[in-house]
C-alpha cells in the first residue's frame, strides 16, 4: 500500500466489523422479514378478516404502502405475489373498490403484471351484485378472469349472465363451463425398480406382521426410509384389533429409535392411546413433544392438518394448560432457539381457536408495527387505496387506456353502455366531463370520445353544443371523430 495511504489502516478493522454487521443485518431483514414475514402477516389478517375484526380495514392500511414497494426492495422471489395476495383480502371485505384502486396504481406504474393478477382477483372474488364491477369485468380477454367468471356462473346469477353476454361477443373455450379444476386422480400403481434393491418395508404388507414380530421387522429394516410409511399404515391395521398390544410395540419401537419418524405422523397417530393408557400427564408430555417436533408453529414447515391436530387434541384435553403449552412449544422455525412471542400467522390462528379474539388481534398488531418498523428506512410512497365506489369506475377508464386494442374496445363499449343506463349515467357524464376538461393530448381526447360516441348511436343525448365546449385539445383527428357523431 503506498505510504500516503497507510493513514486510516487503523480504521480498517473497525470499519470492516461495522460493514459486516451491516451485511448480516441486511441479510437477515431480507431473507426472513420482509418476504416470508410479510406473506405470514398478510394470512393473519385474512384470518381476522374472516372473524369480523373490526381493527381490519385501519391495519390493511397501514400495510398497504409496504405491500405497494416491496417488489422494489427485494428480488420478487417470495414477494412477486404479495399484491395479487392483498388485493384478495381486500375483496373479501365485500367490496371491490380497494382492488380496482390498486389495479389503477398497477397501471399508472406500468407495472402491467401486477395490474392483471389484481384483475383476476377481482373476477374471482368481486361483488358482481355491482354493475360497476360488472362492466369493468366485461373488458376481460384474458383466461384466466374469464375462467375465474366462469367457475362462478355455477352458483352465482349474475356471473351466469355475465359469461352468456361475453360469450355472444366470442367463443372463448375459457368460458365454457368450469369443471373440476384437477383431473380426477388415476388410481396409484406399484412402482418397480427404485434402486439397486428394492424396499422390503414399501411392499409388505401390514397383516403379514403380527405385534410379537414387529420390534423384529424394525430393527431388520432399520435403514429403511419406507419404514415410517411402513408403521403408519400397521398402525392403521392392528390398532382396531388389538390397541394395547399395537401400542406397546409402536412405542418400544420409537423408544429404540428403530423408526424414523421424519414426518411426525406417528407421534400424532398415538396421542389418544397414550392418553387412554399412560394418563394425563404422559399424554401432555407427547403431546408437546409431538407439537415440536412437528414445528407446530412453522406454516411453511408443517402441514395446516398437522397443526389443527396438535391444536384439536390440545383443546379438547388440555384447555387449561394452553398457556403451558404455548410457553413450552414456541421456537424458531427448524431451531430449538426460544422466541419471545408466538409466530403471527399460526400464533392468530390458535389465539382465535381458544377463543383469545383480543389477544389475537393485539399480536397481529404487533406484527404490522413490526413490519413498519423493517421498513422503517425505506421512502414509501403513500397510496389511497379505499373503499371509494369511484375506483371502480376510474378502473374501467384505466382500461379504456390498455395496452391491448381488444381491451380498449370492450372498455369503450362497457363505458358507453353505463352512459345508457340511468342508474349510472350523471356518475359516468360527470366523470367524463371531468376528464375532458382536465384531457391536454390529442390522443387521449380522441379514445375519449369513442365511448361518448357509441352511446350517441343508440339514443343517448349529448349536444354538440354541450360537449364542445369540454374540448381543450382539439385536433384534426378529434374534429373528424366528432363530425361523425353527430351526423
Amino acid at each position: 500500500m503506498p505510504r500516503h495511504s497507510t493513514w486510516p489502516q487503523r480504521a480498517l478493522p473497525q470499519l470492516s466489523e461495522s460493514c459486516l454487521r451491516h451485511a448480516i443485518d441486511n441479510l437477515l431483514g431480507y431473507g426472513n422479514h420482509k418476504d416470508i414475514y410479510l406473506y405470514e402477516l398478510l394470512r393473519s389478517l385474512e384470518l381476522a378478516l374472516k372473524r369480523s375484526v373490526a381493527e381490519i380495514p385501519v391495519l390493511l392500511d397501514r400495510v398497504a404502502p409496504v405491500v405497494n414497494s416491496i417488489r422494489r426492495v427485494t428480488d420478487g422471489d417470495e414477494t412477486d405475489h404479495l399484491v395479487e395476495e392483498f388485493a384478495g383480502i381486500s375483496l373479501q371485505q365485500g367490496s371491490s373498490a380497494i382492488a380496482a384502486a390498486m389495479y389503477q396504481t398497477m397501471m399508472e406504474d406500468e407495472r402491467y403484471y401486477h395490474a392483471d393478477q389484481v384483475f383476476a382477483k377481482i373476477a374471482e372474488f368481486g361483488d358482481l351484485s355491482s354493475i360497476w364491477t360488472r362492466s369493468l369485468l366485461r373488458t376481460s380477454i384474458d383466461s384466466g378472469s374469464r375462467h375465474h367468471i366462469s367457475k362462478r356462473s355455477a352458483d352465482d346469477s349474475f356471473a351466469a349472465a355475465l359469461m352468456d353476454e361475453m360469450k355472444a361477443v366470442d367463443s372463448d373455450p375459457a368460458l365454457d363451463k368450469a369443471k373440476n379444476d384437477k383431473p380426477t386422480a388415476e388410481a396409484s400403481k406399484p412402482e418397480h425398480g427404485l434402486g439397486l434393491s428394492e424396499s422390503v418395508a414399501r411392499t409388505t404388507k401390514p397383516e403379514a406382521v403380527s405385534p410379537d414380530q414387529f420390534i423384529a421387522f424394525c430393527t431388520e429394516h432399520k435403514q429403511d426410509h419406507y419404514t415410517e410409511g411402513f408403521s403408519e399404515r400397521w398402525w392403521d391395521y392392528w390398532a382396531p384389533k388389538d390397541r394395547r398390544a399395537a401400542y406397546d410395540c409402536l412405542t418400544s419401537a420409537m423408544e429404540q429409535r428403530l423408526i424414523r419418524s421424519w414426518s411426525g405422523n406417528l407421534e400424532l397417530r398415538v396421542l389418544p392411546s397414550v392418553l387412554e393408557f399412560e394418563g394425563q400427564d404422559q399424554a401432555f408430555e407427547a403431546l408437546i413433544k409431538a407439537a415440536r417436533n412437528v414445528h407446530v408453529w412453522n406454516s411453511f414447515y408443517t402441514q395446516a392438518e398437522k397443526t389443527q391436530t396438535v391444536f384439536d387434541f390440545l383443546l379438547m384435553n388440555f384447555p387449561k394448560r394452553i398457556d403451558e403449552f404455548i410457553r413450552r412449544t414456541v421456537e424458531s422455525a427448524g431451531y430449538r432457539r426460544r422466541l419471545s412471542a408466538l409466530p403471527v400467522r399460526r400464533g392468530a390462528q390458535f389465539l382465535f381457536e381458544v377463543g383469545r379474539p383480543d389477544q389475537a388481534v393485539s399480536l397481529i398488531t404487533s406484527g404490522v408495527d413490526r413490519l413498519i418498523a423493517l421498513m422503517a428506512n425505506l421512502e414509501l410512497s403513500s397510496v389511497q387505496w379505499t373503499k371509494d365506489q369511484e375506483n371502480l369506475l376510474g378502473a374501467l377508464f384505466a382500461r379504456l387506456f390498455h395496452v391491448h386494442p381488444e381491451v380498449r374496445s370492450r372498455a369503450a363499449k362497457s363505458l358507453g353502455e353505463l352512459l345508457l343506463n340511468q342508474d349510472s349515467a350523471e356518475v359516468v357524464r360527470n366523470e367524463f366531463k371531468k376528464r375532458l376538461a382536465s384531457c391536454q393530448l390529442e390522443s387521449e381526447l380522441v379514445t375519449l370520445l369513442y365511448p361518448i360516441a357509441y352511446a350517441l348511436k343508440r339514443g343517448y343525448v349529448w349536444t354538440r353544443s354541450d360537449l364542445e365546449p369540454l374540448l381543450k385539445a382539439r385536433s384534426i383527428a378529434s374534429d373528424m371523430v366528432i363530425e361523425e357523431m353527430y351526423l
